[in-house]
């Protein structure tokens, strides 16, 4: 099966990187199979994706301008309180998904979590690893309301695998709930169409003792950076902290370089993947949030880890929680975040991480996109 050049829209939501950088894979084999990827979306997210395929188009779509608040325990309201507001834009979105359709002649369109991209015209596809939602006394709520969005869609594609092998926990959950739902198995950067995980033959000598890949919205990316570098720096450990931020900091712009020095850091605003790679295989232990993309990267290079879920974010608590049951890894709330949590970390009796030899059928996935062709 073979696309013949026909062009897909692919357009991952603005939410941290996560969600641009696990359509990687799938953009890769797309273009395998002679699909034509053609990008849209908005900020950081849209970027990042552009970064990695320079020769591919790109379309800005309408922000979603979600603000963020500052303490975790406003971090519902402040979502709910703009509701209406994200529906507009949800709208206008919309709207402009077919306009790009009629002038790039767009044939399929594959949505991460971009609740208006979707389309009657063609067939459409919706990427998500949260059938269920966890956003604690709204969760009810929030998982119908978005089962009601994917059923717009002409297929469900779900980033995990189905049942106990499930890294996802409840969130990858259908329970018959919905019938248009695909179980595609993780996705991650790091990982080759149908890769399930990556090789063992593949190893790094650890040359860096502490590895920190910062993600997220603001302003929790920012607060949760602060207080790394407090903890961190001055010490006699090797740390290589990315920020996870497009585009030069203060610091970095001043100097024209991509990365700056202090004292046993070394920071870096922002790496492509297979230069992120290096880092995550050397390094000793890694710092990271619990957002489901951070954990598909973790599963796929079998790397040690300590994770601190973002305040506030219900799903993120979920599935640092989830990690640590499993015995794979394990957390911390970011107020408790300190060395002797790191030391603990490094001493943390992990469980083996089994992995699957299940591989996707890529040829047939993609069959979807022929309908109608």
């Amino acid at each position: 099966m073979k696309g013949e050049g026909k062009r897909r829209l692919v357009a991952p939501m603005n939410w941290g990187l996560g969600h641009a950088s696990r359509c990687k894979p799938l953009v890769n084999a797309l273009l395998e199979y002679g699909f034509e990827p053609v990008f849209a979306g908005d900020g950081a997210s849209l970027e990042l994706l552009a970064s990695e395929f320079p020769l591919l188009r790109t379309y800005e779509l309408p922000s979603y301008g979600i603000r963020y608040a500052k303490t975790p325990w406003l971090f519902k309201l402040k979502l709910l309180s703009q509701y209406a507001r994200i529906q507009k834009a949800v709208s206008a979105e919309h709207d402009r998904v077919q306009e790009i359709i009629l002038k790039e002649k767009v044939s399929g369109i594959l949505s991460d979590n971009r609740l208006g991209v979707w389309s009657k015209q063609v067939p459409s596809v919706y990427l998500t690893h949260q059938l269920n939602v966890e956003a604690g006394w709204m969760s009810s709520q929030a998982s119908r309301w978005h089962q009601s969005i994917i059923s717009n869609f002409d297929r469900c594609w779900v980033c995990d695998f189905k049942g106990e092998e499930s890294l996802a926990g409840s969130l990858s959950s259908n329970g018959g709930k919905l019938k248009n739902v695909e179980w595609i198995g993780p996705l991650s950067r790091f990982l080759k169409a149908g890769e399930e995980t990556v090789t063992t033959t593949k190893q790094s000598k650890k040359t860096i003792d502490i590895g920190v890949v910062l993600s997220g919205p603001e302003p929790s990316r920012s607060q949760f950076e602060k207080k790394v570098i407090e903890v961190l720096k001055g010490r006699k450990e090797k740390v290589v902290l990315v920020r996870g931020v497009i585009g030069p900091s203060e610091e970095t712009a001043a100097e024209s370089q991509s990365s700056r020095i202090e004292h046993n850091l070394t920071i870096y605003d922002f790496m492509l993947a297979n230069e992120l790679e290096e880092v995550l295989r050397q390094s000793r232990i890694l710092i990271m949030r619990s957002g489901y993309s951070s954990i598909m990267d973790l599963y796929a290079l079998g790397a040690k880890a300590l994770l601190v879920p973002t305040p506030g974010q219900s799903e993120q608590e979920y599935l640092a929680d989830h990690m640590q049951q499993k015995g794979w890894f394990p957390s911390v709330e970011q107020r408790e975040f300190n060395w002797n949590s790191i030391r603990g970390a490094l001493n943390y009796p992990r469980a083996e991480i089994k992995k699957t030899s299940k591989s996707t059928d890529y040829a047939t996935l993609f069959d979807v996109f022929l309908q109608g062709n």
